[in-house]
């Protein structure tokens, strides 16, 4: 069994710590790691795959190069700066809420034995977690 906080610790540390990164948050919108427009755009494919008609794929591609970087990361910090703490503060229920059933799902799950670090068969922990927490978000 996995030793997990409630959902009410792990969202009250949530906010203590996110409070504080509008620093971050800014500083990472100036200077993404990537491209917002390129990586948007890449996921047009499983964007398609989830929607069913062909035009939306070509209206998400239009809005996205009609928008742009530039555009993007000035309303991003335009918008999310002077909105960050109150969008954070306002939104500690709701992610102890979001979280509730995947830190259940992980708190009762029984692993596989776990072996020495490097060894192939600790995967099978892994996909342990990643098939339960599946089965919890398609249920």
């Amino acid at each position: 069994m996995i030793i997990m906080r409630s959902p009410q610790e792990i969202a009250e540390k949530w906010l203590r710590v996110t409070m504080g990164r509008v620093v971050d948050y800014e500083n990472g919108v100036k200077n993404p790691k990537k491209s917002w427009e390129k990586e948007t755009a890449s996921a047009a494919a499983r964007f398609s795959a989830a929607a069913t008609d062909p035009s939306t794929i070509t209206h998400y591609n239009t809005g996205i190069r009609k928008a742009g970087d530039a555009k993007w990361q000035a309303n991003t910090i335009q918008k999310g700066i002077k909105n960050w703490e109150t969008s954070i503060g306002t939104n500690e229920g709701n992610y102890a809420e979001s979280i509730t059933k995947y830190v259940d799902v992980i708190s009762t799950l029984k692993l596989p034995e776990k072996y020495t670090p490097g060894d192939p068969r600790n995967l099978a922990r892994m996909k342990a977690i990643c098939e339960a927490l599946r089965a919890a978000k398609d249920a």
